[in-house]
């Protein structure tokens, strides 16, 4: 969907504008589902994980002050090492400059079946759209929807990538069984 270097561009973008973000952000996984949360002013739900994981995000106090709440009813809640607030409000000052940059890509549609992480549905022609982009960094991600919708499709080996394990852990909540999970992490 990027060539390489214009993925290169496009996350060095993101990651520049991102660090120009004022440092009071914050994230936490909260053992919630995503219809009982209450939030206190201001966060957002910023993942659904799973059926009782939940991710919430907005200024580090706001973060702070859910999972004291939940902790306090016995929930497990977990600070990340986060200085931003993706996927919340706080995330609005960058999307137009990121929207530029995406802009002057040369974005295409998936060649390879894709479920987007924030409809849980099928990606076609608006992944070379920079809208599609800009709205799946604002918008809360549906992990939880889109596993649901590949094993529905059909998938059962699941594999995370990334520099530490985080996801492959909440695929049992998500699954009912008979999927291959493999994780890599340095």
């Amino acid at each position: 969907m990027f060539s390489p270097p214009d993925a290169c561009r496009a996350v060095g973008t993101l990651a520049r504008l991102a660090d120009a973000l004022p440092k009071s952000g914050g994230m936490a996984a909260v053992e919630v589902a995503p219809e009982e949360p209450r939030l206190g002013e201001g966060a957002a739900i910023a993942a659904v994980n799973g059926p009782r994981a939940v991710a919430v995000s907005r200024h580090r106090e706001t973060v702070a002050e859910v999972c004291a709440e939940w902790a306090g009813r016995g929930r497990r809640t977990h600070v990340l090492r986060l200085d931003v607030a993706p996927h919340s409000p706080l995330f609005d000052p960058l999307l137009d400059d990121d929207r530029r940059t995406l802009a002057a890509l040369d974005l295409r549609p998936p060649r390879l079946p894709l479920i987007s992480d924030t409809t849980a549905e099928p990606v076609g022609a608006e992944a070379a759209s920079p809208g599609f982009w800009v709205r799946a960094m604002r918008a809360p991600v549906r992990f939880a929807d889109a596993v649901a919708r590949m094993h529905r499709d059909g998938v059962t080996a699941y594999l995370e990538l990334g520099p530490v394990e985080v996801l492959t852990g909440m695929l049992d909540g998500c699954l009912s069984s008979g999927a291959d999970r493999r994780s890599c992490s340095p």
